[in-house]
């Protein structure tokens, strides 16, 4: 599934913020296989939820990784500074939550 919603561009922002939803209940991801599709600079946020506790890593942006667990879903906020694939996963889990590329 390719995703590619906006929504109004952050403050002081002309580039609109790409927004997806993601789950992981049950062992599997829900929308499976979520692509976002950004330009750089361009605010990503993707909102996670997961029956299970578990790190989420944001590959070349180490700043955007945090924990989630079943009663507090996590927003992942981060803004692409180079192209390139950035992929976001569950750790423990071993399991891709979203792939973002970037041009």
């Amino acid at each position: 599934m390719t995703t590619s919603s906006t929504g109004p561009p952050p403050t002081g922002s002309s580039a609109a913020r790409t927004v997806a939803d993601v789950s992981y209940q049950a062992g599997k991801v829900q929308p499976p296989d979520t692509v976002l599709r950004v330009a750089v600079g361009q605010p990503v946020k993707i909102n996670i939820r997961s029956d299970r506790s578990d790190d989420i890593t944001v590959d070349e942006y180490p700043d955007s990784n945090a924990d989630v667990d079943p009663t507090e879903p996590e927003d992942i906020d981060f803004t692409p500074t180079r192209p390139g694939t950035v992929t976001v996963r569950l750790r423990a889990a071993a399991v891709t939550l979203a792939t973002v590329h970037v041009s």
